[in-house]
């Protein structure tokens, strides 16, 4: 149950808050929508689509929060969507899905539950999905950069390289190594040359 009412909820940016206001406005044309399917005879439709628009109003309360429950939203109208989007298409092509009523204007409001609850459907889907994005990364982490963020990082100057570690010919190779080991040949005393002074060499270099 706290995954359609509770969990945590995080603060929203404002681009998001925007987001949620139309969401919130998706919800209640659904339920127009949902009335309308119900005068034009879907009558089983029409009251699930009643009682979930009625059923999210809870995680809508707080434009400017959102949290985990908006899962729940997002499986069951990406679900909705599909059909509808089949739905539309059948009744498109004059395939009957549903008894049509004698009556024009219940006909009419069954054309048009049809096609406003298919747009409506796939809009709340996007928005529930846009939202939760951004719901993940502040809950969860995660990577996700906004426009700030890209225009930081482009600012930003080309990092230094590391020449410690791989030294600065590549590939593990150090290119001043071998200058570090001939210093320290020239330093150590077995690279001095013998000199033929056998007096300076205390008698040692008579052989």
């Amino acid at each position: 149950m706290s995954m359609c009412f509770g969990g945590p909820r995080v603060p929203l940016s404002p681009k998001r808050q925007v987001m949620m206001q139309l969401l919130r406005i998706g919800v209640c044309l659904e339920f127009i929508f949902a009335v309308v399917a119900i005068c034009g005879g879907r009558y089983f439709d029409g009251a699930i689509f009643v009682l979930m628009s009625l059923l999210f109003i809870y995680p809508l309360r707080d434009k400017g929060q959102a949290g985990t429950d908006l899962i729940c939203m997002l499986i069951m109208h990406s679900i909705q969507a599909v059909f509808s989007i089949v739905y539309a298409i059948l009744h498109a092509a004059d395939v009957p899905i549903y008894k049509k009523l004698p009556q024009l204007w219940r006909q009419r409001c069954l054309s048009a539950s049809i096609y406003g609850l298919c747009a409506i459907f796939v809009l709340v889907s996007v928005l529930c999905y846009l939202i939760f994005r951004e719901v993940r990364r502040k809950l969860w982490g995660g990577q996700s950069y906004d426009d700030s963020d890209v225009n930081q990082l482009n600012r930003a100057g080309p990092q230094p390289t590391n020449q410690t570690a791989h030294g600065r010919g590549g590939f593990g190779y150090n290119a001043n190594r071998n200058d570090d080991v001939e210093s320290a040949k020239a330093k150590s005393p077995q690279s001095k040359k013998p000199t033929n002074d056998w007096k300076k060499s205390g008698g040692r270099a008579l052989g």
